[in-house]
């Protein structure tokens, strides 16, 4: 605990964190999230479909729309 006694964390803390993702942009791999870091994971018998898909969603997340770029 703090020396001035207050709690850490917050009960907002999981909502907000739920916010946050909700508008995740929708993607073929499964997504995993956890504070601040973003895993996706993609299952297929065939290497280089498992490489296309991930590449192709990695693209989706990172993108960034027009109003919010620097």
């Amino acid at each position: 605990m703090p020396q001035d006694r207050r709690p850490t964390g917050s009960v907002l803390a999981p909502l907000l964190f739920n916010i946050y993702i909700s508008d995740l942009p929708a993607t073929i791999s499964r997504k995993y999230a956890y504070a601040h870091d973003l895993a996706i994971m993609h299952h297929d018998g065939d290497w280089q479909a498992v490489e296309g898909v991930l590449s192709k969603d990695m693209t989706t997340v990172r993108w960034i729309p027009p109003d919010l770029k620097a």
